[in-house]
């Protein structure tokens, strides 16, 4: 199963997560609490929340896609 990791806001973010989490490996990255609200009920996604910088996105691609 091919992977795909969203770097999502609210709405557009969920309704994205909404159309792909049945065919693909899926993580979704949520700045806030209020994001990862927003993702419940969603099944078979990984949910990352917390804010990142460019070299910590960088780094959990490289941490994600290695595994």
């Amino acid at each position: 199963m091919k992977k795909i990791c969203l770097f999502a806001g609210t709405t557009e973010g969920r309704r994205l997560a909404e159309a792909l989490h049945k065919s693909y490996d899926l993580t979704v990255c949520v700045a806030t609490e209020y994001g990862e609200v927003l993702l419940d009920g969603i099944y078979y996604i990984t949910v990352h929340t917390g804010r990142m910088d460019s070299e910590q996105m960088m780094a959990f691609l490289v941490k994600t896609t290695l595994n």
